[in-house]
């Protein structure tokens, strides 16, 4: 199944302009940028016609990859991820640099050049809080380096003209796939550290709770998802089995706690809450078979807003010492 997937991870490198400020729910910034900046780049009518009711939009990128008018209860089905690089100050001045984080999943990989090119627009328009004058930080997009086999950045775009490398093919298989040994590690426990706010839907209604069962469904919901955009073909896995072993894995530690974000929506004219699960939580039991699917969750991102930079986390021995949640999603 993990080879069927198509993935590209991309760093994309900036040096910026004009000062850039960010506001501390960075995710919604760059979403929105990101999206509007895509569209431009592919739509041939970006301000009148909604997806929803385009003749187009099943061959263009833009729903494909961002799920937008594809899915009716509204929260989308992305085939990418992208946020800035936690290292990155509220404020980077003229001549400073920033690191956006991109993943591309499925039909997402094929459109690269116009996630480039959105970019290369986006460096033109602006992002970030707008200045006195109502005008945001400008930056130049100097470098994109993609993820290979062995875990290595090669150069794919260089605006200095020093040679780019081929673009590395990679499947899934080749981030979530893992040896004997590795999954020796933690045939018994498993730490997942939320690396964003995870919101997750339990009976109808956001937990602020994460049961190893309940993460398990958020997986192989996403992963049913991503598998049929990227392969065209219906989901055939019987997980049943799976699923009623993961609710059997105990909750050791539960350092969880709620987190809310405010955002302006444009589409509803008012200030909106958008949170999750910020923190760390150690799984105990027979957690070796599970370890490919979470690998793979992390991934991809599961839960609700992904398209807004939320639902990323690590897997880690319980026994490495990682801050629980370096969270405040100043991503």
């Amino acid at each position: 199944m993990w080879h069927d997937i198509p993935i590209q991870d991309l760093q994309f490198t900036c040096l910026v302009t004009e000062s850039v400020r960010l506001p501390p729910f960075r995710g919604h910034v760059l979403r929105t940028a990101l999206h509007e900046a895509l569209r431009r780049s592919v739509c041939p009518f970006p301000a009148s016609k909604p997806c929803a009711g385009c003749e187009l939009r099943t061959s263009c990128p833009y729903p494909r990859t961002t799920g937008v008018g594809n899915d009716p209860s509204g929260d989308g089905r992305p085939l990418f991820v992208a946020w800035f690089d936690p290292a990155t100050p509220d404020v980077t001045d003229v001549g400073g640099r920033m690191t956006l984080h991109m993943r591309l999943f499925g039909p997402a990989v094929s459109s690269l050049t116009y996630f480039v090119y959105a970019m290369e627009s986006l460096s033109r328009f602006g992002i970030g809080l707008p200045d006195e004058s109502g005008r945001r930080g400008r930056f130049v997009l100097e470098r994109v380096s993609a993820m290979d086999r062995e875990g290595k950045r090669r150069i794919v775009f260089d605006r200095s003209g020093r040679r780019a490398e081929p673009l590395p093919v990679l499947t899934a298989g080749d981030v979530v796939c893992v040896g004997n040994e590795a999954a020796d590690d933690f045939r018994t426990d498993v730490r997942v550290v939320l690396q964003a706010p995870l919101r997750i839907k339990r009976e109808g209604r956001l937990t602020d709770r994460l049961p190893f069962g309940v993460l398990m469904r958020a997986v192989v919901r996403r992963l049913h998802d991503v598998y049929e955009a990227a392969t065209g073909k219906p989901w055939t896995f019987d997980v049943r089995g799976l699923l009623e072993r993961a609710e059997r894995v105990e909750t050791r530690r539960h350092d969880v706690r709620w987190f809310d974000y405010s955002r302006y929506s444009r589409t509803h004219g008012m200030r909106l809450k958008i949170g999750g699960m910020i923190g760390s939580v150690t799984y105990a039991g027979e957690v070796g078979e599970f370890l490919e699917w979470l690998r793979a969750g992390a991934f991809f991102a599961v839960g609700r807003s992904i398209s807004f930079g939320l639902g990323r986390y690590d897997v880690v021995r319980p026994e490495e010492e990682q801050e629980a949640a370096v969270c405040a999603e100043t991503n």
